[in-house]
């Protein structure tokens, strides 16, 4: 037997089909097992055999040429949350912004074509991603969790109605373990009681799935419990799709645990798990309309490089602090690097930024070379920029990531803006590639096209990265942006200046 893959992955499953609709059955038939042996019911089961007939057939119909000899590539993988499914052909350029959308109130009978069945696909499924992957083809990303029970009702009220007592801080004897299964309602309810329904990170209103993350290593929860088992805190590291990076994330305390220090004692045992586990740094996201998080995150040694503006919906709030924003709520990233790099990156910002950007690195005590002050300032050689899109939902921000820059640059950002928007994306987080000489050109091209620089987040996996943003006309209250760290105040005065719509 040959030896396996390097990128091998056992909850993976590929099929290659012919780019013939006759073909789209036997896509079916390998989607429909895949989703069984995943635990979907069958009336999941027959929106993911839609969702995939739809997407598959849309392939064969319009990526290629009738009767030319090609393949469309069906990929499923299981997760710990349900089902990941991506539909490859490398055939047609195709643009979804070009699709008239399927209107349900205005549709007839005989209504067809791309819009209803794109509309079909959104609606199927959790999660619909369209990626353009330059030479590579094109793919739709199609995800569906397993059906979840999320808590139905927030923590019963105590039996006394006594008037609140003042809080304790007397220490308090606590263990602090892994999360245990029987003790994940008992953390959503925690989160309730901190943020009500309003959190961003959706899974944690459902027990099962926190199981099921824990259980696979998607996430790595903490608990701190009293003696009688109740739970004070929690706190987690989440991991996403760079190995080098982990956030910090849903840490909260129950009100009569506050001052204890129950959180600082969570987080710090979870870096130090992520420095065993061979991360190469920490990072969180605070929020701006209290200071409380950034003062935790700074306690650890986080220490801030970036401004994620207007990055979590207005509906975030929390209980006691700030029940209501009514704004979009902006973020402070704090990032604590970990784990040594092996070398020293040069990096290659912009002149106009290059003060801004070395102080950052100076905070972080990251070790960086820069690119002599007069060397030429070059556009790529490539004609093609690669780059990779990711839509958050629930969140209304889209994330792009440029992996190599090319001369199409602006053209490649700006009509995946477009396509976010159309999305109902409110806020472009955009990440370029640092350590690429081109970083140099292709900031102040971007700054032309309403994107404004607002930090740096080293030790990702593609290298260093320089941020941007674009805030697709969402208009940001600067005064009401709390920050906490003398370089954040500087770093927030510094984009201020240079935001056209500021107020």
């Amino acid at each position: 037997m040959s030896a396996l893959p390097h990128d091998w992955d056992p909850n993976q499953y590929r099929l290659l089909l012919p780019s013939r609709l006759d073909a789209v059955p036997a896509a079916l038939a390998f989607v429909r097992a895949v989703a069984e042996d995943a635990g979907f019911p069958e009336a999941e089961r027959f929106q993911i055999e839609l969702a995939t007939e739809e997407a598959a057939s849309n392939a064969v119909k319009h990526a290629y040429r009738p009767h030319e000899h090609a393949c469309v590539e069906i990929t499923c993988r299981t997760t710990a949350l349900g089902l990941e499914i991506r539909v490859r052909d490398e055939g047609r350029p195709f643009d979804p912004d070009t699709v008239e959308r399927h209107d349900p109130a205005k549709a007839t009978e005989n209504a067809m074509g791309l819009g209803l069945g794109v509309f079909l696909i959104e609606h199927m499924m959790d999660k619909v991603q369209f990626r353009n992957l330059g030479a590579a083809g094109k793919e739709v990303r199609l995800v569906k969790f397993r059906p979840a029970v999320a808590i139905e009702r927030p923590v019963p009220p105590p039996e006394a109605s006594a008037p609140a007592a003042p809080a304790d801080t007397a220490p308090v004897e606590l263990s602090i373990h892994p999360m245990q299964p029987d003790e994940a309602i008992k953390v959503a309810q925690c989160v309730y009681e901190a943020y009500g329904y309003s959190y961003v990170y959706e899974h944690v209103y459902f027990p099962d799935r926190m199981v099921r993350l824990n259980e696979s290593g998607e996430i790595c929860s903490l608990v701190a419990t009293t003696r009688d088992g109740a739970v004070a805190g929690h706190a987690a590291l989440v991991f996403g799709e760079d190995p080098n990076l982990c956030d910090l994330a849903i840490c909260v305390t129950l009100p009569e645990f506050r001052g204890r220090q129950v959180a600082r004692r969570l987080a710090e045992e979870l870096i130090g798990y992520a420095r065993r586990r061979g991360s190469k740094a920490v990072f969180i996201e605070q929020v701006t309309s209290h200071p409380f998080t950034q003062r935790f995150a700074s306690r650890l040694g986080l220490r801030d490089c970036a401004l994620l503006l207007g990055l979590a919906p207005a509906t975030l709030s929390f209980r006691g602090i700030a029940e209501t924003l009514g704004h979009r709520e902006s973020i402070v990233l704090g990032l604590l690097p970990v784990a040594e790099r092996a070398d020293v990156p040069v990096i290659h910002p912009p002149g106009h930024h290059a003060e801004m950007v070395e102080r950052l690195y100076a905070g972080l005590g990251c070790p960086f070379g820069r690119a002599a002050p007069d060397a030429p300032i070059l556009p790529p050689r490539r004609e093609q920029t690669t780059l990779g899109v990711a839509i958050s939902g629930n969140l209304a921000v889209a994330t792009v990531a440029v992996q190599t820059y090319g001369a199409d640059l602006k053209q490649r950002v700006l009509h995946e803006t477009n396509q976010a928007h159309r999305a109902k994306a409110e806020v472009v987080v955009l990440h370029l590639p640092l350590e690429q000489p081109e970083a140099a050109w292709a900031v102040p091209v971007l700054e032309e096209a309403g994107f404004l620089f607002t930090g740096v987040l080293p030790r990702t996996s593609g290298g260093d990265t320089l941020i941007m943003q674009h805030l697709l006309g969402t208009v940001l209250d600067y005064d009401a942006i709390c920050v906490e760290s003398p370089i954040a105040r500087d770093l927030l005065a510094y984009v201020r200046a240079r935001d056209p719509a500021s107020v």
